[in-house]
């Protein structure tokens, strides 16, 4: 009896061991059952103008045929686009989830295309691609489709003042930065050192709000920016001005509320 037994649970071992290697066989992938993703909408060379009083409209709707990798599995996306002929070495990113349709607004794209550092009411013509990931395989692309779209210009202008700056403490007279990116603004001036000398920034010339000052983690070459949307917001405390007289870069990001200062030489 205990030499049957014994091969009763050998037979069983062996079939749940047969069954297990059978199941992961069928989780192999073969190459020549693979399909990538391919863009349906929008077709090629398909032209937006983008317009700034329809920002938050939507321009379109982007999709796709799903990839196909010849067993179910759990598929991610991103779709990215770049200028034409850029190899995507400059690429932004549109969408990144497990659908294969998403819309996008005039101002999503708007930004974008600042991104991308390209020129406001010209066109430029895009490539788009999909991007099919999934965990231990090559991620795969899709044929490249080209857009052609018209940005808008979408700045948003900010100063710097304050009695390190030749503009001191004057309202009006506040250094107008340029706007590199959305929310993100840089200048190059001199600045005064000082132990009483501070800076800080405003959107509005003559206003004193909107503004943006710092916290007391704040040093002279780095830290947070602390926003005061109103007049009944008590005034962040200023930025410190550096400890040398000199010409300085000034790099505030108004959407990630940091700030950095550097010398310039």
């Amino acid at each position: 009896m205990k030499i049957k037994f014994s091969i009763i649970i050998i037979l069983i071992v062996a079939g749940l061991i047969f069954s297990c290697t059978k199941e992961n066989t069928n989780l192999v992938l073969h190459p020549d059952q693979i399909t990538k993703a391919i863009i349906t909408y929008p077709d090629a060379d398909k032209s937006y103008v983008l317009n700034k009083d329809s920002a938050d409209v939507i321009m379109d709707s982007i999709s796709w045929d799903a990839a196909d990798y010849g067993i179910p599995l759990g598929i991610s996306y991103i779709v990215e686009i770049d200028t034409a002929g850029n190899e995507f070495k400059n690429s932004e990113i549109l969408y990144t989830g497990y659908d294969t349709k998403f819309t996008v607004t005039h101002a999503d794209m708007n930004n974008k295309m600042i991104s991308l550092e390209l020129p406001f009411d010209e066109e430029s013509t895009l490539d788009m691609r999909v991007a099919s990931v999934i965990s231990g395989y090559d991620t795969l692309y899709s044929p490249i489709v080209n857009i052609k779209v018209t940005p808008y210009s979408d700045v948003v202008p900010l100063y710097l003042l304050g009695n390190a700056t030749s503009a001191d403490w004057n309202n009006t007279a506040a250094l107008e930065m340029t706007q590199i990116s959305t929310g993100v603004y840089e200048i190059t001036t001199n600045l005064t050192a000082g132990s009483g000398n501070y800076i800080k920034f405003i959107a509005v010339l003559g206003q004193w709000a909107p503004q943006w000052g710092t916290d007391a983690s704040g040093t002279w070459n780095a830290g947070n920016l602390v926003y005061r949307p109103d007049e009944g917001v008590p005034d962040p405390p200023a930025i410190p001005a550096p400890p040398t007289d000199g010409t300085y870069l000034i790099h505030a990001d108004i959407g990630n509320l940091t700030y950095t200062v550097t010398s310039a030489k």
